[in-house]
Order: C-alpha cells, then structure tokens, then sequence
C-alpha cells in the first residue's frame, strides 16, 4: 500500500502540469455543454451567442500551464493578457482557474526577494481593481466584495506557493547540513585512520628497528673481535633470537591489521620487567636501579619498556662501550624513567631522528612527559608517564 501510494505521489509530481491542465479543460468543456459562462461577470460573447467560442482563451490558458515550468512569468504573463480578454468577451470558469494556477507556478519558481516583489503586485492590481469598482459603481457594499474576491483569488495561490516553497527550502537546508554532517564523519573517520597508521608506524619503529639494531649491533660486535667459537656462536644465538623475535611481532602486528581488534592480544610485547632481557637481546650491559613500581596498566608498561628499548638501542648504535644506567621507579603518581650513558666511542651510526620522536609521541600520548639530551660525559634519556590511563 505504502509503495503504490508513493509511486501515485511521484507520478503526480512529475505530470502535475499536464493533469491540472487536463482538469481546467475537463472542468470548461462541462460548463460550455451547460452553457455556464458569463457567471461572474458580464460578457460580449463578439463571435455569437454559443459558450463554446470560450475556448478561444480556455485552450491556449491550458497549454500555458503545461508549459510554465520553462519561462513561469512569461507564462503568468501571457496568462494575465489571455484573462483580460476572457473577462471581457466570455467570462469563462476555466480561466480563473489558469490564472490561479499560473500564479502558484511563478511564485513556486521566484527567490524570497522574487515572491516580495509579486507580493507587492498582487497588492498593487487588487487595489487599483477596487478602486476601479468603487468608481465605476459608486457602491461601496460592491467595492468590499470584489476586495474579498481578490485577496482570495491572488492572494490564495501566493501564501499557498510561499508556504509549500519555505517548507522546501527548510528540508533542502536540513539536508545540506545533513551532507555537511556527512562529510565532517567522513573527514573524521579519515583523521581516526591516519592517527591509527601513524601509531602502527611507531609501533613497527620500534619492533623492525630495534631488532635489527641490536642485530646489527652484535654482528658488529663479533666482527671487530678476534674470532671465538664460543663468544661468536653466543652472538649469534642472540642475533637470530633477535630475529625471530623481530618475525613474531611482525607477525603479531600483521594479525592485529587483519583481526581489526586493537584489545586483541595477538602476541606478548615487550614489559618493563623484561628490562635486563631487553639489553641482553641487544647487547649491551646496563646498571638496573628498580624502586617501588606498582604494577602498571597494559598500556604504560609497554609503552615505558618501548621507550627503554628505544633509549638502550641508540645508547649502543651512538656509544659502543659506554656506561649505560637504567632507573626505574615511581614517585608523585607518575612513573619515572631514566637512561643515561656515559663515556664510549661513536659509532658513526647515523639516524633520521624518529627514535627520539616514537618516544616523546609514546609518552605524551598517555599524558606524560619526555626530555632527551645531552648529559656530563655522555646522553641523557627521561620519561614521565602516569601510573594510570586517563579515560
């Protein structure tokens, strides 16, 4: 029922002209058979005494309101000159009909600034059309009625055609907000997937890297010494821990893409107790200092052991041999991290400086803080995170 009443509903829409039209013909042709003409005014009827010579004005009116939609005022023109005429010789129904219709057709088609001007014509000939009558009958009782005839003949289709054209322009500007709102979704959603590509970039940064590097690290290591079975197959048990370790977050991180669930645990990361195994992995020994560390939501034990693989992987990339000191500890409801290095010979390893930027993104992210720079005899790593995750 609901479909056929809508499909009813647009064909009217789409042939409202022509059916409105056929209707003031119908309606003509009836009154023209019972010789109905003259009945609101008097009439010359020139061409003789038969009702039918009324469609002389009747027709082209009807093929007017078939063809408003191109020019509407040339037709409420054209109109106008076709009533006046009518008026004068036949007095025929249909053409009142014609002209209301051209009226609610040109106003439909007008800006609001188009429908005030037609509102001031319309006012303008209902007034001088009284007053040609109150002159021309000298009965003010006359007058008063052909004033009402005339706010309801003009004024009917006007405020008919405003109030359909502001309910338009009310939905039209409910959907362009509605698009606006679309869009500004959609640039949202855009801005949510590069947060989220960002964030997967630091975190394989941070895994590929700092595999590789102490991968790098230890093969470089073994190279510069006097060949040793033993040392050199220690190196290279940790070198090819290092991989796989580097393939399983690889692999974990992969999952994660595909699972499309960011709470998903696809493989263990890296904890801020498995500290000394970190340095280890890479190659480097390190003072541990521990100091009253509660135990730490998911989110800031990895990002604070992130943060101190990232520091130790450039402490043995930047300063081969060099005095690495790592103290971790809680104070003030924050969690407070340090890495300092001291002494050790340059490596010559360059960087694009995106260790650095990982660790202050990590940080900050959660809420802390982050400081990285130059200390007495060597490099200076910190970090403040809180001991909870805002929500």
């Amino acid at each position: 029922m609901d479909a056929s009443r809508s499909a009813l509903a647009a064909f009217v829409g789409r042939h409202r002209p022509v059916l409105v039209a056929a209707g003031i013909l119908v309606l003509s042709v009836v009154m023209f058979a019972l010789d109905l003409t003259g009945v609101w005014g008097p009439t010359l009827r020139p061409f003789g005494a038969s009702a039918w010579w009324g469609l002389l004005t009747v027709v082209p009116g009807c093929a007017l309101v078939t063809a408003y939609r191109r020019r509407p005022l040339l037709a409420l023109a054209l109109g106008t000159v076709l009533f006046v005429v009518d008026a004068a010789w036949f007095g025929t129904v249909g053409m009142l009909f014609v002209l209301n219709e051209l009226i609610y057709s040109a106003t439909m088609s007008l800006s609001p600034r188009g429908r005030h001007r037609m509102l001031v014509v319309l006012v303008a000939v209902s007034v001088g059309l009284v007053a040609v009558v109150a002159v021309a009958s000298d009965d003010p009782r006359l007058a008063v009625l052909v004033a009402l005839l005339a706010f309801a003949f003009f004024g009917s289709p006007f405020w008919w055609a405003t109030a359909v054209r502001s309910a338009q322009e009310v939905a039209e500007l409910h959907a362009g907000r509605a698009e606006d709102a679309l869009r500004l979704a959609e640039l949202r959603e855009r801005e949510v997937v590069r947060a989220e590509r960002e964030r997967m970039a630091r975190e394989l940064h941070d895994v590929i890297a700092g595999h590789l590097s102490a991968v790098a690290l230890r093969s470089e290591a073994a190279l510069a010494r006097e060949p040793d079975e033993r040392r050199d197959r220690d190196a290279l048990a940790a070198i090819r821990q290092s991989s796989l370790r580097s393939l399983d977050e690889m692999r974990a991180q992969i999952l994660l893409l595909r699972s499309g669930e960011p709470d998903e645990p696809v493989a263990a990361a890296d904890r801020l107790d498995r500290v000394a195994e970190i340095a280890e992995t890479i190659g480097i020994r390190v003072a541990l200092e521990v100091r009253d560390v509660p135990e730490l939501p998911t989110a800031i034990d990895q990002a604070a052991a992130r943060i101190v693989r990232e520091a130790l992987v450039n402490a043995g990339k930047h300063s081969g041999g060099a005095e690495v000191a790592v103290t971790i500890g809680a104070a003030d409801g924050e969690l407070q991290l340090e890495v300092r290095s001291r002494g050790g010979v340059s490596r010559g390893v360059g960087g694009a400086g995106l260790g650095l930027v990982t660790m202050r993104e990590r940080a900050e992210a959660l809420g802390g803080t982050f400081a990285a720079g130059p200390a007495p005899d060597g490099w200076r790593v910190s970090a403040r995170l809180p001991l909870r995750v805002s929500a």
